[in-house]
C-alpha cells in the first residue's frame, strides 16, 4: 500500500490558485494537528476519554481534506475506542501511531512550503 501524500492540487483549487492562502492553510494544519495530538495525550493521561474522543473527532476532518487518510483513519479509531472507553494501553498505542503518521505527513507538507518559500 502506498503512503498518503497531501493533495496540494485540491487545495490550490479550493484557494483559486492563491499560493499564499494554501501555505497558510498548511501551516494551520501543522500547528493544529500537533497541538491536538498533544492535547489528546494529556487527556489520555487523565483517562478523560470523552476529551480524547472529542479532539480526535475535531481533528480528523482536516486530515481527510488534505488526503492524510492513514492519520484520518487512526483518529477515527481513537475516537471510536475512546467513546467506548476501551483499554488505555490500546488507546496509547493508537495515539503513538497517529503521532508518528502526523510527523511523516507534516514532513511532506513542510517540503512543499519550503519549495514555495524558495520561490
Amino acid at each position: 500500500m502506498s503512503e498518503d501524500k497531501p493533495d496540494f492540487d485540491a487545495l490550490y483549487r479550493l484557494g483559486s490558485g492563491d499560493k499564499k492562502f494554501v501555505i497558510e492553510l498548511l501551516e494551520v494544519f501543522i500547528r493544529n494537528s500537533l497541538e491536538s495530538l498533544e492535547e489528546m495525550a494529556d487527556c489520555l493521561k487523565k483517562k478523560d476519554y470523552r476529551c480524547v474522543a472529542d479532539i480526535a473527532h475535531r481533528t480528523s476532518s482536516s486530515c481527510k481534506h488534505l488526503n492524510a487518510l492513514k492519520l484520518y483513519s487512526l483518529l477515527r479509531e481513537i475516537e471510536d475506542n475512546a467513546r467506548g472507553e476501551k483499554v488505555y494501553e490500546h488507546l496509547r498505542e493508537l495515539l503513538k501511531n497517529a503521532t508518528f503518521e502526523q510527523k511523516r505527513f507534516v514532513k511532506l507538507i513542510q517540503e512543499h512550503i519550503d519549495l514555495y518559500e524558495k520561490g
